[in-house]
């Protein structure tokens, strides 16, 4: 019975996100390259802030692959928690009407931005390989990365939209949250600027480490990630943390679940 449940769970969380990436881009002239082109313009406006005028690329080796690689890494989390939040409440009359799994909603939202995300990927690694930064046994450690980051994000949507349901402030406070968040990881300056006496604490966040160790196996790796030198607490808190988040956030959406049609 289980097994049937969770066959029906990804079937159907399959069928929203393919209907919904498909939706996204319907009737425009651009379509899904408008997923590509969102975060390349991002990076247009950080680079020229934060590299061209204030320096922070200086002395940092391939800084435009390393702040392009990170913003599409954090466009999939922003955009897949910030969605999430709402959706339960958004899909309120199908959530009335029909009997489905709740958590297909949420999953559905991170299914559209994993392939839009894929579809990122694809380009930076092209513009990696144009930029000097070929192929090495190290991309193989991608897949990883990209597989932590998805069960973190899901972690954190799962619980931003079951709180959503019943406290519809939690949708402002996530919003100011995750522009504090995208400050508080290193994605526009490097490590070393950040004081030692908080670099432990900022690359306790899984972001952090995934961006880092993205970078690391992607664009250079002969550069550190910033954890080598700092106690095994630290390197191990991010996956740690991922694990709880993940778990932390399965828990709550199932015990919110069965009451989100008493609440939307």
């Amino acid at each position: 019975m289980a097994s049937k449940s969770l066959r029906q769970t990804v079937t159907l969380t399959g069928i929203l996100a393919r209907s919904e990436f498909k939706l996204r881009y319907a009737g425009s002239a651009l379509g899904f390259l408008w997923s590509v082109a969102k975060p390349l313009a991002l990076f247009g406006i950080l680079y020229f802030a934060f590299d061209y005028i204030l320096g922070f690329g200086n002395g940092i080796d391939r800084y435009p692959l390393q702040l392009l690689l990170a913003i599409v890494l954090w466009t999939f989390f922003s955009e897949t928690t910030l969605a999430s939040t709402s959706v339960l409440v958004a899909r309120a009359d199908m959530i009335r009407k029909i009997s489905f799994p709740r958590i297909v909603l949420p999953l559905s939202v991170g299914g559209t931005a994993i392939l839009a995300m894929l579809f990122n990927l694809l380009a930076v690694l092209v513009i990696c390989i144009i930029g000097g930064a070929p192929p090495t046994l190290s991309w193989l450690w991608l897949p990883l990365i990209i597989f932590e980051l998805i069960i973190f994000t899901i972690g954190v949507s799962l619980t931003l939209a079951a709180l959503f349901v019943r406290f519809r402030d939690v949708g402002q406070i996530w919003d100011l949250g995750a522009q504090l968040l995208f400050y508080a990881t290193p994605i526009i300056y490097p490590v070393s600027l950040i004081p030692e006496h908080l670099r432990g604490l900022v690359l306790a966040n899984p972001l952090a480490q995934i961006i880092q160790d993205a970078r690391l196996v992607v664009i250079d790796p002969t550069t550190g990630t910033g954890r080598e030198d700092l106690s095994t607490l630290v390197q191990v808190a991010p996956f740690a943390i991922t694990v709880i988040v993940f778990a932390l956030g399965l828990w709550i959406f199932n015990r919110a679940a069965d009451r989100v049609a008493e609440f939307v």
